[in-house]
C-alpha cells in the first residue's frame, strides 16, 4: 500500500509561482523616431514541470511607463541548465499584449491596440528552502501594436508601434 501512495503522489502535477518586480529601460519606436521610455514591471507566472528539465505555463505582465500602461499576457517556457535546485534556467514569454495611454485621452474615440509578445530572458535562481527560490533575471522584450484614433476633423489614424526593452528583475519563486 505504501509503494501506491508514493506513487500516486509522484504523478500529482507540481506548480510553481514566480513573483518578480523590477524595470524596463528601452524606448518606442514610431513613425522612424525612437522614443526613450523606462519603468517599472510587476511579473506573475504559473508554471510546471513537463519534463525534467523544462517547464512551461501561463504568466501577465504590467508594465508602467510614463503615460503608458501596458499588459502582455504569455506562455512561459524555461529550460533548466543543470538539474540541480540552483540551476539556472533560459526561457522565452510568447504571447500578446494590450494597454492603454494617457497621452491619446483627448482624442473622443482612441483604440490601443497591442499586438505580439515576446521575451527571452536568463535567471538565476537561490534556493531559500525547499519551497521556495529567489529570482534575479535578465531579459529582453518586444512587442508591437498600434492605435488608432479620430480626429476632431473625423479623420482616421492609424499609427503602428515597436517597443523595446532591456529588463532587470527579482523575485520569489514558490
Amino acid at each position: 500500500m505504501m509503494a501506491q501512495d508514493a506513487e500516486v503522489e509522484d504523478k500529482r502535477l507540481m506548480i510553481r509561482s514566480d513573483f518578480q518586480f523590477g524595470l524596463l529601460v528601452g524606448g518606442q519606436i514610431s513613425n522612424e523616431q525612437f522614443i526613450y521610455k523606462s519603468g517599472p514591471v510587476f511579473q506573475y507566472g504559473l508554471n510546471t514541470a513537463i519534463s525534467p528539465w523544462m517547464d512551461a505555463g501561463l504568466g501577465m505582465s504590467v508594465q508602467l511607463l510614463e503615460t503608458e500602461v501596458i499588459l502582455p499576457i504569455f506562455l512561459d517556457f524555461k529550460a533548466r541548465l543543470r538539474a540541480d535546485g540552483r540551476s539556472p534556467f533560459i526561457g522565452v514569454n510568447i504571447g500578446s499584449s494590450s494597454g492603454w495611454s494617457e497621452f491619446y485621452r483627448n482624442f473622443q474615440d482612441y483604440e490601443y491596440s497591442g499586438g505580439f509578445y515576446f521575451s527571452p530572458y536568463y535567471a538565476m535562481q537561490f534556493p531559500l528552502s525547499d519551497k521556495a527560490s529567489f529570482l534575479v533575471s535578465f531579459g529582453y522584450i518586444h512587442q508591437v501594436g498600434h492605435i488608432e484614433y479620430f480626429t476632431d476633423f473625423d479623420e482616421r489614424f492609424i499609427e503602428s508601434f515597436s517597443m523595446d526593452f532591456l529588463t532587470i528583475r527579482a523575485g520569489l519563486r514558490l
